[in-house]
């Protein structure tokens, strides 16, 4: 399991969906960081089973890896996220590169880390993350100089998965 020295919070803050930043305090800055490798995903124990609040789409024909792409129209990223324990507090961060891949729509490479801080029980929990991306906008206006924009979030995922999500703000 990967330890994280990110601050963090536990899963007192997992209740409920969000319309967006403003109106929930609760929700987690995406933390921007340089030292984020794309690509990189940690097998710590869990998975993200849903964007929530977005149209989803998936596409797993079988000469390509399963791709799921959502839409979101809120500057709060929710995930349903699953994973083993039960008797300690479970943590998550999301972390994006500091740089965007230059596509259309441009691209931000992120991971969502977990810190499970040594539980070791085996009840299969299933919670729901909330990550404020207003940081991302923010990173985006000032180097496309844009009060809007479409950024494509990129998650890569375990062996041959990817969870992309277009932010639309």
């Amino acid at each position: 399991m990967v330890l994280l020295g990110f601050a963090v919070a536990g899963c007192d803050l997992f209740a409920g969906d969000s319309p967006g930043p403003d109106d929930d305090p609760e929700a987690l800055d995406v933390v921007i960081d340089p030292n984020v490798e794309p690509g990189e995903y940690p097998d710590d124990g869990y998975r993200i089973r849903e964007v929530v609040g977005t149209d989803t789409l998936s596409d797993s024909r079988p000469d390509r890896p399963i791709v799921t792409v959502g839409t979101l129209r809120t500057d709060t990223l929710t995930l349903r996220v699953q994973y083993g324990g039960g008797c300690e507090d479970h943590e998550f961060q999301l972390v994006a590169d500091d740089a965007f891949m230059e596509s259309n729509p441009v691209q931000a490479g992120v991971q969502l880390f977990h810190d499970g801080n040594g539980d070791t029980c085996e009840a299969l929990l299933t919670e729901t993350v909330r990550f404020n991306l207003e940081p991302l906008r923010e990173q985006y206006e000032e180097m496309y100089g844009s009060g809007s924009g479409i950024m494509l979030l990129s998650f890569d995922l375990e062996k041959e998965k990817r969870l992309r999500v277009r932010y639309e703000f």
